[in-house]
């Protein structure tokens, strides 16, 4: 198992950062707050003072409480959730990490007898988890614990909150190694399967990062589910059909945008980032048309622009002469986009931007703001690639910065911080509607507007210089 003592210090000393600049006051911040909790849930071991803490945590609603909450939520838990005491020869060792254990176990169930706690985040599915685990063989108690889960998911909404598509599939998975509780097994599978299905989540033009966070667990959940099926049928026509929903349910560049939906759901589970591979592979060895391979190809392209040219290849191999590939690249393109409205913004040389006035040509939207450290680490780089490339392509691409955060970043610092840095990109200041508009919770954030005024979300931490590349043939 994978070290994550290190992680947390990690965190804790970035949210230490964040608050740096944040002015003093006699209340202890979120971050100090979390270090009391952690010292007795890891170092004192006191379950009464780590659970005091823990809750002082979430009494303030601060904003940062979101990053504390993943950390509380998703890094606690692999205590007891990925154990690796038979690795542990030193027996002091091994002794404390029991202790250690054992003592999240009881803080679990405090937090989850705690009524306003639940409201933050349930826990229940983590802590039938906690205690499927201490009972792997003993069956009687698996019945009963599988069906008081049953009981809490019936017709839920939501796999997301409390991670509770994770835990049940995890439940799953030990429930499914008893021969004599299939059945049972079988219905939780059926159950976590059609709810699912039917509560997966459609973007609209007034869907929030929270909605958008929850559309990506769902879908990866989804396919992992129907990957997992696929695997156990011999029935080709069947598998086949569930491989390819594995396939198209597997994170897009939306999803990709939200990875912390489903990016701890994929670890604990032991998943995979998406079902391409499998899927293809499937029809290549089974001789299925070649339509749906191309189908494919293109889909790992879009998601990933440097399959492009194995899709164009085998698309000159099928002889689809009669439309360009560049033609159908950009349609293709145009199809996984989603639906926009114009927009109009101030320019920081007080000029109009109207993306009306461009329709036709690709626009690259970059938000950022002056205290942003990643926005300021990539303007050298954006500035590079506004020089070389969307200066020598202004018939085909334009791009526009979108300066946030209009408290802090009026038109005057703004001014001030392009010239201190030597930047000449075009700058617009953000109004109250624009970071909505395109579902932005995070900078920087890059959106890809196409010639017909359709979007797409570019995913933090690919290289967005070569999709953008790829995407507008330049």
């Amino acid at each position: 198992m994978k070290k994550f003592v290190t992680t947390l210090y990690l965190l804790l000393g970035l949210f230490t950062s964040l608050l740096a600049q944040t002015p003093q006051s006699s209340k202890p911040s979120p971050a100090t707050l979390y270090r009391q909790c952690y010292k007795f849930a890891r170092n004192e071991l006191n379950v009464d003072s780590a659970f005091y803490y823990f809750k002082e945590v979430f009494a303030d609603t601060n904003d940062i409480n979101a990053t504390l909450k993943f950390i509380l939520y998703n890094s606690f838990p692999e205590t007891f959730t990925h154990p690796d005491l038979d690795n542990l020869k030193d027996t002091t060792k091994r002794n404390r990490a029991i202790k250690i254990k054992l003592l999240h176990k009881e803080l679990l169930q405090k937090v989850a007898n705690e009524k306003a706690l639940q409201s933050v985040e349930p826990v229940q599915a983590l802590l039938l988890w906690s205690k499927v685990q201490d009972n792997q063989e003993d069956k009687t108690q698996l019945k009963l614990l599988t069906n008081t889960l049953l009981t809490q998911i019936k017709g839920r909404k939501d796999y997301n909150n409390g991670h509770t598509g994770r835990y049940a599939l995890m439940i799953y998975h030990i429930t499914n190694k008893h021969s004599d509780l299939q059945t049972l097994s079988k219905k939780l599978f059926t159950t976590i399967k059609e709810n699912l299905r039917i509560n997966q989540v459609a973007i609209t033009a007034n869907s929030s990062s929270k909605d958008l966070e929850r559309r990506a667990c769902h879908r990866y959940l989804y396919a992992y589910i129907n990957y997992l099926e696929a695997s156990s049928t011999s029935d080709l026509t069947k598998k086949q059909a569930l491989l390819k929903t594995a396939f198209e349910y597997s994170p897009d560049l939306t999803d990709k945008q939200y990875k912390s939906g489903y990016n701890e759901d994929k670890k604990y589970l032991e998943g995979k980032e998406n079902y391409c591979q499998e899927y293809l592979g499937f029809l290549e060895k089974t001789g299925k048309d070649k339509i749906e391979i191309l189908s494919i190809l293109l889909k790992a392209a879009l998601y990933n622009p440097v399959y492009k040219e194995n899709v164009k290849t085998f698309y000159e191999k099928m002889g689809l002469t009669q439309k360009p590939f560049n033609i159908f690249w950009r349609e293709s393109i145009e199809k996984n986009a989603l639906f926009s409205t114009d927009f109009s913004l101030k320019m920081l040389d007080k000029r109009i931007f109207s993306s009306k006035e461009y329709t036709g040509k690709w626009i690259l939207l970059d938000f950022w703001t002056t205290w942003c450290k990643p926005c300021r680490e990539e303007h050298p780089t954006l500035q590079k690639f506004y020089d070389t490339t969307i200066l020598q392509n202004k018939e085909k691409v334009l791009i526009l910065t979108i300066a946030c955060d209009g408290d802090n970043d009026t038109d005057e610092k703004v001014m001030k911080y392009m010239k201190e840095k030597g930047l000449s990109f075009p700058v617009a200041i953000a109004d109250s509607k624009i970071e909505k508009k395109f579902a932005v919770s995070a900078y920087p954030t890059k959106v890809l507007i196409t010639p017909e005024g359709k979007f797409l979300s570019v995913p933090n931490g690919i290289d967005w210089i070569t999709l953008i590349k790829e995407y507008a043939v330049l």
